[in-house]
């Protein structure tokens, strides 16, 4: 936390942290596949992204992800290079989403054999930046539309489940497991929203959105990504408090009327943005005078240096830090899931 110190910001005099000893906390692994010398490796990047460690197993998969992993790698392609994303679905299922050059692509297709022996072990494949599903039709192999299904899950206030909506290649967080703790650790935090109002920015597929509706809050959850919000629509269908729910596509990083009349008449707002932080979204926050800020803001981070910079600039804007907590769910890396809770001085 030695960022925080260099930044100058104040934390709390009591940081909480919560770790995963027992392991197996992933449900989503992205690995990386090469073919050369007639030799393959496939596994993760080493540290300086030399050099792939070729892995025959890991302890931070779930068993279920695991044994997709090792199912999968029985047979590899002889492909140059590959990104592959493994998944265990909300419901179990196994996906797979396949991310190389067209050319390969295309020879995968034309040869037909490694892809049918895939779709033996599942139907649900994803090939391509734009994440379009392997079908066959009329006895070939082709690219469909890209479909999206329940690859994720939420835990709400009740400690129910809320499936959602998304692409096998989609953000997600990395597992159920450590995402169950997270809804637990923000709800702590957060306490009954019932008769306040909350904004989240910046929303992806609804994996916060649905928590705070389901502690009370009405929340409008914005997003600009518009393949996000259509699943966060359909997911929605199945929510228990729909009407407490609202999905809005907007630029959070982009000065707006309605982005500022939305932040003053809230009394919770939520970040949980990319690796890069905040940065330029919080100019939106310069046209508002300290009294019209929320009076609470619940920043969710997995990268420090961001997280410190944009934390020095809430500061500024009149904010505190009241409540933090080190949600470890990236073991033996220099990552952590950074949990913040702001409050407003006045």
């Amino acid at each position: 936390m030695n960022k925080f110190s260099s930044s100058d910001v104040q934390l709390p005099s009591e940081i909480t942290f919560t770790e995963f000893a027992e392991g197996r906390t992933r449900d989503r692994a992205d690995l990386s596949l090469r073919f050369e010398n007639d030799e393959f490796k496939f596994g993760f990047f080493t540290k300086d992204r030399s050099e792939i460690l070729d892995i025959k197993n890991c302890p931070q998969m779930s068993e279920d992800l695991e044994k997709w992993f090792l199912e999968f790698r029985e047979d590899l392609p002889k492909v140059e290079k590959m990104s592959v994303r493994l998944r265990i679905g909300a419901n179990s299922e196994k996906g797979v989403w396949l991310d190389l050059a067209n050319i390969e692509i295309k020879n995968l297709l034309d040869e037909e054999k490694w892809l049918r022996g895939l779709m033996e072990k599942t139907e649900f494949i994803e090939i391509g930046q734009r994440r379009k599903r392997l079908i066959e039709k009329d006895g070939v192999l082709k690219l469909g539309d890209s479909q999206a299904s329940d690859w994720f899950k939420t835990r709400l206030a009740d400690g129910q489940w809320q499936n959602l909506k998304m692409n096998i290649g989609s953000f997600s967080q990395p597992g159920y497991k450590t995402n169950a703790k997270m809804s637990e650790i923000i709800c702590s935090f957060l306490g009954e929203g019932k008769n306040q109002k909350a904004l989240e920015l910046c929303s992806g597929s609804g994996n916060l959105s649905f928590l705070l509706a389901s502690l009370g809050f009405d929340c409008i959850s914005t997003e600009l990504d518009k393949n996000c919000m259509m699943n966060a629509e359909e997911s929605r269908k199945s929510f228990f408090a729909k009407e407490k729910l609202q999905f809005k596509r907007l630029n959070a990083h982009k000065k707006s009327e309605e982005l500022n009349q939305l932040l003053k008449e809230v009394d919770l707002l939520v970040v949980d943005p990319p690796r890069s932080g905040l940065r330029s979204g919080l100019e939106v926050f310069e046209d508002l005078a300290e009294e019209e800020l929320p009076d609470r803001l619940l920043y969710i981070s997995c990268f420090l240096e961001s997280l410190a910079e944009d934390s020095k600039k809430i500061q500024d804007m009149g904010y505190r830090i009241t409540k933090v907590n080190l949600l470890d769910q990236f073991p033996h890396s220099s990552h952590c899931e950074y949990i913040l809770l702001f409050e407003t001085k006045h």
